[in-house]
């Protein structure tokens, strides 16, 4: 374990943009042993959504006095200078840094890799389901204060490094290759979201559904949002493969389902091809949905990022 170097990070947003962090924790762990800690409040300089307040209870009183992203941003960079960073489910963590990047004309890089990924293909039984706190507990974290930045990275830290010890990894390369995957992903300021495992053709939707493992569904957490809801998914998907997305589904106790009926509950929209769906920029499953709501049926309609936001 003395070669298992990287750091942690972590971050609350304002509302279900990425770009409106409003909290961030980090560690660095060296050795396999942390060697320093940050923690701050973050102005975003846009409004607080009630729903992102419930969750991690940051206020917009709270944040006032606190710096904007352009000042932690450096922080970030001389924080993590050249170690990977981890988060639990990468794809939202890195998103806020390219969207906040993206925001504020800011540009740095580094390699990352994801908790979430790694729980998901080392860990294969006695799990009910990925989420931090659920995969924390079941490797024996003790409770903690989740959806604070700096105690989820505590327990994303725990998680890390009892998989290296449970699987005899020195290093977080070692980790990350037991683990199914060739490379880091990485984060520039071109690109936030590569991933690192090796990108294979998507199959079509039936072996798509075939595919999903539903072994675990039974032991959902009930008190979950997706928990007993049938959700479809349209267009491309940009953070998460659309397979990777049923699955978190199916890990939540919800139902993935091919089309819209009056039986779906949530409907998530990623980015729609205007050459497919035509210049109104809605798919079929968009207007079906428009259509099952002016009926009176309750559809929520939400985009990726709070997608990747409500799963963690």
């Amino acid at each position: 374990m003395d070669r298992l170097n990287y750091a942690v990070i972590d971050f609350e947003t304002a509302n279900g943009y990425r770009a409106s962090a409003c909290s961030l924790g980090m560690l660095k762990m060296i050795n396999g042993k942390l060697d320093d800690s940050y923690y701050s409040l973050i102005n975003p300089e846009t409004y607080f959504d009630p729903y992102n307040t419930y969750i991690h209870g940051i206020t917009e009183e709270d944040v006032s006095g606190a710096p904007a992203y352009p000042k932690i941003a450096g922080d970030i960079r001389a924080f993590i200078k050249d170690l990977p960073v981890v988060a639990h489910f990468a794809p939202f963590d890195t998103g806020v840094i390219r969207d906040s990047n993206q925001r504020y004309g800011i540009h740095f890089s580094f390699d990352y890799f994801d908790s979430y990924s790694l729980a998901r293909s080392l860990i294969k039984s006695g799990i009910h389901s990925y989420k931090l706190d659920e995969v924390a507990r079941y490797l024996g974290y003790r409770s903690f204060k989740h959806h604070h930045a700096l105690e989820d990275c505590r327990a994303c830290s725990f998680i890390i490094h009892e998989l290296a010890v449970r699987h005899k990894a020195e290093t977080i390369e070692e980790l990350i290759h037991m683990g199914g995957y060739n490379c880091f992903g990485h984060v520039n300021q071109d690109e936030s979201w590569r991933p690192f495992r090796k990108r294979r053709k998507s199959p079509a939707a039936p072996d798509t559904f075939r595919s999903l493992d539903f072994s675990k569904a039974g032991n959902a957490d009930k008190s979950g949002y997706f928990y007993g809801k049938n959700v479809v998914f349209t267009g491309r998907l940009l953070k998460i493969q659309r397979k990777d997305a049923m699955q978190c589904i199916v890990d939540c106790g919800g139902i993935p389902q091919k089309s819209m009926n009056k039986k779906t509950n949530v409907l998530v929209i990623g980015k729609e091809d205007p050459k497919v769906v035509g210049p109104d920029g809605k798919s079929t499953k968009i207007k079906k949905a428009e259509k099952l709501v002016s009926e009176g049926i309750d559809i929520q309609v939400i985009g990726e990022d709070e997608f990747l936001k409500m799963i963690q």
